[in-house]
C-alpha cells in the first residue's frame, strides 16, 4: 500500500510534512545544494526526485533550486550603513498624523508640506492639551530618512 497524500501550497506530495517550516526548508534545500553540486549524473537525477518528492516542486523547479549557488555564512547580524539620526518611535508620532491628514503624500512631497502642517499641529495638540515632542525634529530629518520603514 502506498503512503496517504499531503496537501500543501507546492502541490500533493507523499513524504513532505504539512507543517515544514521555511527555516527546515532552506536548511534541507542547502545541504542538497552541496551534495548536487558534487554528485555524478545518476546521483544529481536522485536527488532531483528526492526534492520534488520533498517539498512538492516540479521537476524543472527543484533542478533551479538545486543548481542555484549556495550561500554559506549568514546575513550580517547589524545593519549597514550610517547610523539612525532621529528616534523613530517619537518621528512616527508626529509625522503619521499629519501624513494622513495630508492624504498621505510620498516623502517628497511630505518634506515640502512639513513646514506648512506643523504650526497647525502644534496648535491643534495644544487644545487639546497633550504635549507632543518633536516636531521641530521632525522638519530637520531628511526626506529619505521619512520615507525608510523604521
Amino acid at each position: 500500500m502506498s503512503k496517504p497524500l499531503v496537501a500543501s501550497k507546492g502541490g500533493v506530495t507523499r513524504n513532505m510534512h504539512p507543517e515544514m517550516s521555511q527555516t527546515t526548508r532552506k536548511e534541507i534545500l542547502t545541504k542538497m545544494q552541496v551534495r548536487y553540486v558534487r554528485a555524478g549524473q545518476e546521483y544529481k537525477t536522485k536527488l532531483i526526485d528526492e526534492v520534488v518528492e520533498l517539498f512538492g516542486y516540479h521537476r524543472k523547479a527543484a533542478i533551479r533550486a538545486l543548481a542555484r549557488p549556495v550561500r554559506i555564512g549568514a546575513v550580517a547580524p547589524f545593519v549597514i550603513g550610517r547610523p539612525k539620526q532621529y528616534d523613530p518611535e517619537k518621528l512616527l508620532g508626529v509625522l503619521k498624523p499629519i501624513w494622513l491628514a495630508a492624504l498621505q503624500p510620498c516623502g517628497k512631497r511630505l518634506v515640502a508640506a512639513l513646514p506648512a502642517w506643523v504650526p497647525a499641529y502644534e496648535q491643534h495638540q495644544r487644545r487639546r492639551g497633550w504635549e507632543r515632542p518633536g516636531c521641530d525634529h521632525a522638519i530637520r530629518t531628511s526626506a529619505n530618512s521619512r520615507t525608510r520603514p523604521p
